[in-house]
């Protein structure tokens, strides 16, 4: 059985919003959550505010998957509904579309 894009696309769409908010999180609770003996062991600048740890380890490497597999699947839902005489141009406009996005984001 094939896992429908939709699905996915919800799931990597899910995925970012909950890196946006993990992001978000108080130096507070990110020192409550890692253990002090790997505190200890990281750079100083990482166990003086842990939540620089959680951003690297955690929401980069997510977002930028999410970020990937929801362009991919717009990008193939896209050319699903465009007349393949017409392919190239709907394409060249998808993509400075998601460049003009990018840059405001």
């Amino acid at each position: 059985a094939r896992f429908p894009l939709a699905h996915l696309l919800h799931a990597c769409t899910w995925l970012k919003a909950c890196s946006d908010i993990v992001e978000l999180t108080p130096r507070s609770m990110a020192q409550a959550v890692a253990p002090g003996a790997l505190l200890e062991r990281l750079p100083a600048r990482l166990a003086e505010d842990p939540s620089l740890l959680i951003f690297a380890a955690l929401c980069v490497p997510v977002r930028s998957t999410a970020s990937s597999v929801i362009l991919i699947g717009q990008k193939s839902l896209f050319t699903l509904t465009v007349p393949q005489s017409e392919m190239g141009a709907a394409l060249a406009s998808l993509d400075v579309l998601q460049s003009c996005v990018g840059v405001l984001a």
